[in-house]
């Protein structure tokens, strides 16, 4: 099989991407972090269309070493976030020492959550999973499957966008933060589909990948935000004999907090009709047009794929290298 085919160099830049970021999040580099997390996002969302006739364990161990990673991350990564948030200037000034208390406890959360990061990603073989995406997309980019998985990919992009759909909904337009917290996961959810079908070339969706990562921004910040309150809360809760002036400085802090969570849910608010839109385009044209495709094999682009060395964790280091 051509490796010009979509499908097959799709996979090769995604699993070059995590080889590329994946020793600076070890390291401890923030944006390496998200970045990895993105990766190992991209690729799970290949999985379901490339492994469809691998069911029950064989799928499963493919799919958990890739979740371990985006979660594992996850755990260090929303924290190093909520120490961003802390040193932009509406959270950083007026509070006062609000920021210092909850600064300090964070910092001590991220130091643990980063050794538990190192432990659990050392022993993981994501080289053997590595070659068997690669395996699979060789496999159904043939002539036998290559229909198959389109016709999968279109089913998962209607399920996704009447998922999103339904969760605006539920939603509304008040602030509950739980209906919130489901609309972004859906919102990811149906971007990262949306991408497979732009960059495999099944189904343009370039504006509609813009319209819900605007929104997935929004949302995505005002977690954020919602989970620096909760560590402003326990800071608070956990102060013993903290005094008057300490009491309103964390007061102060969840106020700044809370006012910018009700300003992103305005502009949730705003984007919401637009994405419900977008979910409704999917549903009417572009699952059927994913469907509907036709392969276009484009002329290879050499890449090469290596991975730093990265000496506290030989494990990882090999993990995506051999492609």
């Amino acid at each position: 099989m051509a490796i010009g085919h979509p499908l097959i160099r799709l996979v090769r830049r995604r699993l070059l991407a995590l080889a590329r970021h994946l020793p600076g999040a070890l390291e401890g580099d923030g944006k390496a972090l998200h970045r990895t997390r993105v990766a190992s996002r991209r690729l799970r969302e290949l999985l379901p269309i490339l492994a469809i006739e691998r069911r029950g364990l064989q799928r499963t161990r493919l799919r958990k070493p890739l979740r371990r990673v985006t979660r594992t991350l996850g755990t260090v990564r929303e924290l190093d976030v909520v120490l961003g948030l802390l040193q932009e200037p509406e959270f950083k000034g007026a509070p006062g020492p609000a920021a210092g208390m909850v600064r300090a406890r964070v910092s001590h959360a991220r130091t643990v959550r980063r050794r538990e990061m190192l432990e659990r990603l050392s022993d993981l073989d994501l080289a053997a999973v590595a070659e068997s995406l690669r395996a699979l997309a060789q496999v159904m980019a043939g002539p036998r499957h290559d229909r198959r998985w389109r016709t999968a990919l279109a089913r998962r992009l209607a399920r996704r966008a009447s998922a999103l759909r339904d969760r605006i909904r539920e939603a509304g337009s008040l602030y509950a933060p739980e209906a919130l917290h489901r609309a972004r996961v859906a919102t990811k959810k149906l971007r990262y589909a949306l991408e497979v079908a732009d960059e495999t070339g099944a189904a343009p969706s370039r504006a509609e990948v813009r319209t819900l990562r605007r929104m997935q921004d929004a949302l995505g910040h005002l977690h954020d935000l919602q989970v620096l309150e909760s560590h402003v809360r326990d800071a608070d809760a956990r102060a013993a004999g903290q005094s008057r002036g300490q009491t309103r400085s964390l007061e102060a802090l969840t106020g700044a907090v809370d006012r910018e969570c009700r300003a992103l849910h305005a502009r949730y608010v705003a984007l919401a009709p637009k994405a419900a839109a977008v979910c409704d385009r999917v549903v009417r044209e572009l699952a059927p047009a994913v469907r509907a495709s036709a392969v276009v094999i484009a002329k290879p682009t050499p890449i090469k794929m290596t991975l730093d060395a990265v000496s506290a964790e030989p494990a990882v280091n090999e993990a995506v290298t051999g492609g």
